[in-house]
C-alpha cells in the first residue's frame, strides 16, 4: 500500500522486498538498569506505586530501536514507515518517533508523495475508543491468503483522499468475509476517509462504525487463529488500535513482536523471513497503541 498501502501489501506496491545486511553493526539493545532496592527500614511501595509497568519497559525501547533502524536503513521503504513514526510519535508523545518521520519523509520518493498527496500533511488520529461487546466476526474459516480476482485492495486505497470513491472501491469496503491483506486493506481505506477532509456526504454510502466494528471483530479473530509475528499480524494490531480498538489487543501478541525483533531493531517479514522496514513500520504502528 503506498500510502498506508504499503503498510497493507507488504512490498507489493512501493516497497521493495530488500533483505537487511547482517554485516551492520547492530544498535545497542541492552536493558535499562533496574531501579535500585530500598534502603534498610524504607517503606516499600504500594503496588500501584511500584516501578513503571514492565509491559511499557519493554514496548517503548523495542519502538526506539525500531526507529533507529528506520533511519539509517537503506533499503526503499514507502510512505507508510514515515506515517508510522509520526503516528507513533502524536500517540506516545516521543519527540524521537517525530525527528525520525521528518528525516524520512525527506528520502522519501517523490512518486510516494504524489501517489497519496497530503497525507503526511497534517494529523493522523485513530478513531473514538469503541468496544467489541456484542460484536460477532465473520462465521467463514480465517484465511490469511485471501486474495480478491481483482486489483482493488490496492488501487482503491487511492479514492478516499481524493474525495472521488468509486462505486466498485464503495462496493469493495462493504465486502464481508474478507480476511488478510484483503481485510487490513478495507480497514485502511476507512482510516482515509477518516482522515480526509472530505464532505461527509461523500461517504454516505458507508457505515463508517458499522464497518470498523466489524473489521475489528475479524482481525481479532483472525490474529486469534495465526498470531505468528509477520507483518500482517503487526498490521492488525496497528489497525485495531487506529480503529478505536485497542483494549482488544492481547498483550502476548505485542509481546511476540518484540521477541521477533533482530538485534539492529528491525522486524523480520515473518519467521524464517528476511528484515524488512516494512514489517518494522508497521511493528513501530502497533506499539503506539500498547499498554
Amino acid at each position: 500500500m503506498q500510502r498506508l498501502a504499503v503498510l497493507l501489501v507488504p512490498c507489493a506496491l512501493s516497497a521493495l522486498l530488500v533483505a537487511c545486511d547482517p554485516s551492520d553493526p547492530p544498535t545497542d539493545a541492552s536493558a535499562p538498569p533496574t531501579d535500585a532496592a530500598p534502603p534498610d527500614g524504607a517503606d516499600a511501595a504500594a503496588p500501584d506505586d511500584a516501578a513503571p509497568d514492565a509491559s511499557i519497559d519493554r514496548y517503548r525501547p523495542a519502538a526506539l530501536r525500531a526507529l533507529d533502524y528506520l533511519e539509517t536503513t537503506e533499503d526503499e521503504f514507502g510512505i507508510d514507515v514515515v506515517a508510522a513514526a509520526q503516528m507513533y510519535g502524536d500517540l506516545t508523545g516521543e519527540p524521537r518517533a517525530l525527528d525520525v518521520a521528518t528525516a524520512l519523509r525527506a528520502r522519501l520518493l517523490t512518486s510516494e508523495l504524489d501517489r497519496y498527496p497530503g497525507l503526511l500533511d497534517g494529523p493522523l488520529p485513530p478513531l473514538s475508543l469503541s468496544s467489541l461487546d456484542g460484536v460477532t466476526a465473520s462465521p467463514a474459516p480465517p484465511d490469511p491468503l485471501d486474495e480478491l480476482a481483482d486489483d482493488r485492495a490496492s488501487r482503491c486505497l487511492e479514492e478516499p483522499l481524493a474525495c472521488t470513491p468509486s462505486a466498485e472501491c464503495l462496493a469493495f469496503v462493504n465486502l464481508d468475509d474478507r480476511w488478510g491483506y484483503v481485510l487490513t486493506h478495507q480497514a485502511v481505506w476507512l482510516l482515509f476517509a477518516h482522515w480526509s477532509a472530505c464532505d461527509d456526504a461523500v461517504f454516505s454510502a458507508i457505515d463508517i462504525d458499522e464497518r470498523r466494528h466489524t473489521f475489528a471483530a475479524n482481525l481479532v479473530r483472525e490474529m486469534q487463529a495465526d498470531p505468528a509475528p509477520t507483518d500482517l499480524a503487526f498490521e492488525r494490531m496497528a489497525l485495531l488500535g487506529h480503529l478505536g480498538f485497542a483494549a482488544a489487543i492481547d498483550p502476548a501478541w505485542l509481546d511476540a513482536l518484540v521477541d521477533a525483533q533482530q538485534p539492529n531493531g528491525c522486524l523480520p517479514l515473518g519467521p524464517g523471513q528476511p528484515c524488512h522496514p516494512h514489517a518494522t513500520g508497521v511493528a513501530v504502528w502497533a506499539l503506539a497503541h500498547a499498554p
